[in-house]
């Protein structure tokens, strides 16, 4: 089950609004923030912001690592098996 996350935005000059979960160390340093709401996802947390403000821009050091896959890495040694398409010892 998913866990809530608290969500703010904070005014950028250059980006408009900007996405931040709580705990980001950017929060730290804006005198102005505005709480979107309890959400459980990335996602929804957009969706909310963009009735407010339509251009929004996600943190990149709090939520774009989050949003990316984490999966493992592939083994190739482990999952490579050599064949031989042709008995070249049966063409002699």
């Amino acid at each position: 089950m998913l866990e809530p996350h608290y969500f703010y935005l904070c005014h950028d000059p250059d980006a408009g609004w900007v996405l931040h979960k709580k705990g980001c160390y950017v929060l730290e340093f804006e005198e102005e923030k505005r709480f979107i709401g309890s959400l459980y996802t990335v996602h929804q947390a957009l969706t909310v912001a963009r009735i407010h403000h339509p251009q929004i821009a996600c943190c990149r050091d709090c939520l774009l690592d989050k949003g990316r896959s984490k999966r493992t890495p592939v083994n190739r040694e482990k999952n490579l098996i050599p064949s031989r398409h042709f008995d070249d010892d049966q063409k002699k």
